[in-house]
């Protein structure tokens, strides 16, 4: 196997080829605060257990096919962009790969811009498409810049790769979404549509 640096091969390809080096080699660690007790201030780091999550080649490779099984099914296609205002979540990096796989473009938002500047982003590329972390101030921004338009949206939580038993848990504490969204779709949704798609 030549795995040299090639202009021609994408991080995709890279990625599976490092796979069969490496299948159960972990990739991703992902770890998010959540507070022990009753809430606490945001300064109070001590208080809070640090759960994580351990993702491995194999995993990685099996959410990225899922994740452009799901792309295929909801019309993404070769050469659309796809807009992502995400955080560091195991998600971004799935989409991410999944959209190199199918030969889509990422156009990444900080999450923190305002809904006039995330309105110019998607504009200036003619995004059809937006991958947001499911979080009102976030969604907030994104109802303001994409009035008018038939964008779909794809949300996913920051806790999305945990165990089902702690996110019921945890997303108790977390707040509930107000800002509804039109052509919404959840990550799990989304998810399970890419199902009927047999092979990309």
């Amino acid at each position: 196997m030549n795995n040299k640096l090639n202009i021609k091969k994408t991080k995709y390809r890279y990625f599976m080829d490092n796979l069969v080096l490496f299948p159960i080699k972990p990739i991703m660690k992902y770890t998010i605060p959540v507070p022990k007790g009753p809430e606490s201030k945001d300064t109070e780091f001590f208080d809070r257990d640090y759960p994580d999550v351990t993702i491995s080649n194999i995993k990685m490779k099996q959410m990225i096919e899922k994740t452009a099984k799901a792309l295929v099914a909801l019309g993404v296609k070769k050469g659309d962009i796809v807009t992502i205002c995400q955080t560091n979540t195991p998600e971004t990096f799935y989409m991410d790969y999944a959209l190199n796989k199918i030969g889509a473009v990422s156009n990444y938002i900080y999450p923190n811009v305002t809904a006039e500047e995330m309105k110019y982003y998607i504009e200036e590329l003619d995004s059809k498409y937006l991958f947001i972390l499911d979080d009102d101030p976030i969604r907030k921004n994104v109802k303001e810049a994409i009035k008018g338009t038939n964008i779909k949206v794809i949300s996913s939580s920051v806790i999305e790769s945990f165990p089902e038993l702690f996110k019921k848990i945890a997303s108790k504490k977390m707040p509930k979404n107000v800002v509804e969204l039109d052509n919404e779709i959840k990550w799990q949704e989304f998810i399970s549509n890419g199902k009927r798609i047999k092979e990309v």
